[in-house]
């Protein structure tokens, strides 16, 4: 990525249509693929690190400020928002595409299984440890619901990993001059 960056991107850095969006290669399952079949991950998150870097070479980044929130997280949240196999299912999420819990009706009954449904949309809940989280009114308890209906991450973690990313998303921000600010001192 950071020789692209210095090669090839160059052909559409000064174009206001195209933006970069950084994001980790993530394992969301094997599907169909045969066992065995793997993807090099890195183990930390690097997309920070990229955004920076592109940004001091004067690219523009996709936004940055657009903070994860309760109804923004992820389109399987949407009540009104559905993916359709092959086989004529009715799936909440496009990357959870082979598990059950993702199936909440199919075309030819033309029935969807409410309880299924509910456990995609709004489904997050905050605790009561969010009361006194700083961050709340930007975070909103926003998380990706399949990680939370396949119990995937912690409390602790995803509030933890959102802090980070709220942290980071000001920062970049900063570094773009897309934002302004005045420091306070109480």
């Amino acid at each position: 990525m950071e020789n692209f960056l210095v090669t090839d991107a160059q052909l559409f850095k000064r174009d206001k249509r195209f933006q970069l969006l950084f994001r980790n290669v993530g394992d969301w399952g094997c599907g169909d693929r045969k066992e065995g079949y793997e993807v090099k991950r890195f183990a930390e998150d690097v997309s920070f690190e990229l955004s920076q870097k592109a940004i001091k070479q004067g690219y523009n980044l996709f936004d940055h400020l657009l903070f994860r929130s309760n109804f923004y997280a992820c389109y399987a949240q949407k009540e009104h928002i559905y993916t359709i196999d092959t086989k004529g299912n009715l799936l909440k999420c496009t990357v959870a595409l082979y598990d059950e819990e993702n199936k909440i009706g199919n075309l030819d009954s033309f029935v969807i299984d409410d309880q299924k449904q509910k456990l995609w949309i709004n489904n997050y809940e905050f605790s009561q440890k969010c009361s006194k989280y700083q961050l709340l009114l930007i975070c909103k308890g926003g998380a990706c619901p399949k990680r939370d209906i396949f119990n995937e991450r912690t409390f602790n973690e995803k509030c933890q990993r959102m802090r980070q990313n709220i942290l980071q998303n000001f920062e970049l921000a900063i570094l773009s001059n897309k934002v302004n600010y005045k420091l306070k001192v109480e």
